[in-house]
């Protein structure tokens, strides 16, 4: 590829990014309109996203071996809360910023998370059942 043909692409990408920019700017949602699209984001449209990328790869059984995830996530969640809500008290923070600290700590970007998560998993040497076939590599099964 030439770099007019990179150019091109670029271009494309960019205009819908700033036209969909600018009719955001022009229609400008009130703050509570805003509340409830950010509410309609998060709670139906990221997860319709996540799950329809991995749902075409994800099988019952690799689910199943999967199961330690989900568990750690939660256990390293709660030893958060323990620690924000004692290491808190033990600095003198006021209660209000020390369930602040503890929401921030246990729902932490979630969005985000399954990313690494998922490419860790793919890199490790056990992971050996995620692969396909023996042309499968670790990056394919990531970006599945």
């Amino acid at each position: 590829m030439g770099v007019l043909e990179y150019a091109v692409i670029s271009t494309q990408s960019l205009s819908i990014v700033l036209i969909i920019g600018m009719v955001g700017f022009v229609l400008r949602p009130s703050k509570r309109e805003l509340k409830v699209l950010a509410d309609i984001n998060v709670s139906v449209l990221t997860p319709a996203l996540l799950f329809a990328k991995i749902s075409g790869s994800l099988t019952r059984s690799i689910l199943g071996l999967l199961w330690f995830v989900p568990v750690m996530y939660v256990l390293l969640g709660c030893v958060g809360l323990v620690w924000t809500r004692y290491g808190g008290q033990a600095l003198g923070l006021s209660d209000g910023f020390r369930r602040l600290c503890s929401i921030a700590v246990f729902f932490s970007n979630v969005n985000t998370i399954l990313i690494p998560i998922m490419q860790g998993i793919a890199a490790s040497p056990d992971a050996r059942f995620l692969l396909r076939d023996a042309n499968d590599t670790a990056q394919q099964v990531a970006d599945r």
